[in-house]
């Protein structure tokens, strides 16, 4: 192959993933409202019911893991990414996933440095705890603490994620 024949299968190549990935980035992955209400709102609808999991860890456990996140935003994570990471991966995966409006990560995977939640809670003190952060975080008006993969994030940006890692989370989770 001659370097004009290969600089024009490069190019029309790139050019294809390039309409690819801007078609996929902007259909949008859920219609769900992604707000701190709507957790807060689907959380409410959780009291008195049955939930299983059925990934690794429980309903309780997924609620707490959820809250531990918010509090963490307010407190700063106990450990994190380098900034390379952060700036090189974190910013663009958070990028992606706000445009999709949907995360997707390793449900089972505990936040970095974080203390070790008990997977045999109560669901109703569960839900009661994560209402409760999700409440500290929307009262919350100092300067929040930069995410442990994605780095500084604005509350908007910040709100938009835990609705997205609750719901990313949701996927294993279903009445009995």
């Amino acid at each position: 192959m001659n370097r004009r024949n290969f600089l024009i299968s490069a190019g029309a190549t790139t050019g294809v993933i390039a309409v690819a990935g801007g078609v996929w980035l902007n259909v949008p992955a859920t219609d769900r409202l992604l707000t701190m209400d709507a957790v807060a709102e689907q959380l409410n609808s959780f009291r008195g019911k049955a939930l299983v999991s059925s990934g690794k860890w429980s309903p309780a456990h997924v609620f707490n893991h959820n809250a531990q996140s918010i509090d963490y935003s307010l407190a700063g994570f106990p450990e994190s990414k380098s900034a390379l990471f952060q700036s090189l991966l974190g910013k663009p995966a958070f990028a992606v996933f706000a445009a999709k409006r949907a995360m997707h990560h390793g449900l089972a995977e505990p936040i970095p440095g974080a203390y070790e939640i008990a997977d045999n809670g109560n669901l109703d003190a569960a839900i009661d705890k994560f209402l409760a952060s999700i409440a500290a975080f929307k009262a919350f008006d100092g300067a929040l603490k930069p995410h442990f993969a994605y780095g500084a994030l604005s509350k908007a940006d910040y709100a938009l994620a835990h609705a997205m890692h609750f719901y990313n989370h949701m996927s294993e989770i279903r009445f009995a």
